[in-house]
């Protein structure tokens, strides 16, 4: 078994990682639904694009589609996913890049592959809820809301793993070969 211990240069970035994320969540407990409009609309495009189902903004409540009888809201947003992944992704960067120019850049990706990943995973998230209401439960179960919560708790945890598990092995790959150039 490995113990990773964190180097004192290492420090700085990872109580960075964690201030965004405390400080995120903060702000995120803080906001309305208007004010996640950045993850939101896209959300709602890819449901229309996949439902074929058009959808109205109600002010201070979402995106509802009528034609599915559902909104998506606040809660929908993916941001708790969001955070979790930029997170998780940071501080496996942290100890891959050597400067603290690279690691700063590695931040600022993650991010962006964080957002990327979350409207994406988000998204299944949604369309497979709404297969499922459509098709119903073949256990027999009405679609309620602890269904949902295990339907979305299932699909991010699984692909939380399954970002780790690659984000690492493409990560192991490049110190990898990094280190056969020298």
């Amino acid at each position: 078994m490995q113990c990773i211990l964190i180097e004192k240069r290492d420090l700085p970035f990872y109580l960075a990682i964690a201030g965004i994320f405390i400080v995120s969540k903060l702000v995120f407990s803080q906001v309305s639904t208007d004010d996640m409009r950045y993850f939101l609309l896209p959300l709602d495009g890819l449901l229309a694009l996949a439902t074929n189902s058009g959808s109205l903004y109600l002010p201070a409540q979402g995106f509802y589609h009528a034609q599915l009888n559902i909104l998506i809201d606040k809660s929908c947003s993916g941001f708790n996913f969001f955070v979790l992944c930029f997170a998780m992704l940071a501080f496996l960067s942290v100890r891959h890049f050597a400067g603290g120019r690279q690691r700063v850049i590695a931040m600022v990706t993650c991010l962006g592959l964080a957002y990327a990943l979350a409207m994406f995973v988000n998204g299944a998230r949604i369309l497979a809820s709404v297969l499922l209401q459509r098709i119903g439960n073949p256990l027999g179960y009405q679609h309620t809301e602890l269904t949902h919560q295990m339907e979305g708790t299932f699909i991010y945890l699984f692909f939380l793993i399954v970002i780790y598990a690659v984000f690492q092995f493409l990560l192991t790959r490049r110190a990898r070969a990094n280190a056969e150039r020298l």
